[in-house]
């Protein structure tokens, strides 16, 4: 069906098949509204949004029912992928929230380390000392 016939079909259905009373509703002449009843024009954006306030489906009058259908199912189809990436996206952010907290633990051990390195070091430095002076007294005493 093409839409200037849905433009009738609610025209009947909404305005008792008064023309005149929906041109007067969208602010127009009863001839231009016969310019889109008779299929020599299409509804613009203003007329659409126009016919949207009057409580007309606008995807139905663009599409017909069975383009409602596929919008519906498209819809529907979206809202499950939708689901899924959500669904995901948190799976991601608890994986990244508990990597955040792993990492923490990581660079306290690892700081701790490097402390225990440099206690370490000082200590190998002092028993360095202390095995020259040994050494110094063994030779002044050999």
């Amino acid at each position: 069906m093409e839409i200037s016939l849905r433009i009738k079909e609610y025209i009947d259905k909404n305005f008792d098949g008064n023309d005149s009373a929906l041109a007067k509703s969208l602010g127009m002449s009863p001839q231009t509204l016969y310019q889109y009843t008779n299929g020599r024009s299409i509804p613009g954006g203003k007329i659409l949004t126009k016919l949207a306030g009057l409580g007309c489906n606008i995807n139905w009058l663009l599409l017909g029912e069975e383009g409602v259908s596929k919008v519906r199912e498209q819809s529907v189809e979206y809202s499950t992928e939708f689901s899924g990436l959500n669904a995901r996206i948190e799976k991601l952010e608890k994986e990244m929230q508990e990597l955040k907290a792993h990492n923490y633990d990581l660079l306290k051990e690892n700081e701790r380390l490097m402390l225990s390195e440099a206690k370490m070091r000082g200590e190998v430095l002092q028993l360095n000392s202390i095995s020259d002076k040994l050494e110094k007294n063994a030779k002044i005493k050999g």
